[in-house]
Formats: C-alpha cells, structure tokens, sequence
C-alpha cells in the first residue's frame, strides 16, 4: 500500500510477532515515511527486526521505539542499520533502557549518518563516557537541529563533552 504514510500503534501490546510483520512490510513498503511503536512491547527482538528492515528501507524518515525496552542489544542492531540506512531524520529512543553502551553504539553509527535531524535518548541511564561518543557525533552531524538527553546521568564530564560539541555545530537548537 503506497498511500500509508503513517502508522500509529502506540500502546498497543504487539510485541516481537507485531514488530516481526512490521518489519516484513517495510522492506517492502515504498509509501510508510513515519512509525510510532512507542510503548508496543517490543523487546530487543522486535527492535532488531525493525533494524534489519532499515538496512533495506531509505523511505522511512521517523521513527519511535519509545517507552521498549529494547537494551543494548536492540540498539546496537538500530546503529548497525544506521551505517547504511541514511534516510532516517528522525529517531526517538526514549525510556529503551540502551544505557550507556547502546548510546555509543547508536553515536558512533551516527558519524556516518549526517542527515538525522532529531535525536532522542532521554532516561536511559546514559553515563558520561557515552556522552563523550555523542558529542563527537553532534560535531559532525551538522543537520542535528534536536538531541534530548534529559533524564540521564551524564555528569559535569559529559555535559562539558555536549557543552564543547555544541560550539562547533551551531545548528542545533533544542537540547
């Protein structure tokens, strides 16, 4: 179907079987551009199904894992995706219990992604040497107009890491 171009199952418990169909159609949908799985009980597993779909789909511009518990695990699936998926702009991560590990992992990924817009990793327990990988992305995704990392445990040390990355990319103007 070419004319859905946005799909809402917020709150909907679909879990792994849910993200398993959901990822089967976007490697075949060309019209779906935004998805919002916020708080579907996904897990690592749906999330690395939705991953594995990104490797093949560039027609996805948004997405939200939001409120998942997708850990590490789910995160570093989504950062290898980003590596050669570079149509997304933006992606929400909220409350997925990444932590600092799946942070990094997503921020490293991020250096060869230059065309996100909006970063979301508030409340996932992200400490400060994760902070220190996300300010060197910040720095060379000059597109990056959003990154919230509110609810986080960053320090003084990471917010120097933001605070410094934040004078070389001007453009971002929400944190």
């Amino acid at each position: 179907n070419t004319h859905v171009v946005e799909l809402h199952l917020e709150g909907n418990h679909i879990g792994f079987p849910g993200a398993e169909a959901i990822a089967e159609v976007l490697k075949k949908n060309v019209g779906l551009t935004r998805l919002y799985l916020r708080g579907t009980g996904i897990g690592s597993s749906g999330a690395k199904a939705i991953a594995k779909a990104l490797e093949e789909n560039t027609i996805l511009t948004q997405l939200d894992l939001s409120d998942n518990r997708i850990g590490s695990s789910g995160a570093e699936a989504l950062a290898k995706a980003l590596r050669v998926n570079t149509g997304l702009k933006f992606l929400e991560l909220r409350r997925t219990c990444i932590g600092s590990s799946g942070a990094e992992a997503i921020a490293k990924a991020l250096n060869l992604h230059t065309g996100l817009k909006h970063l979301g990793l508030s409340e996932n327990d992200i400490g400060s040497w994760a902070a220190e990988a996300i300010a060197r992305a910040v720095r060379e995704i000059t597109g990056l107009t959003q990154l919230d990392l509110s609810g986080n445990d960053i320090g003084p040390t990471g917010a120097a890491f933001i605070a410094f990355a934040l004078t070389t990319n001007t453009n971002v103007t929400k944190l």
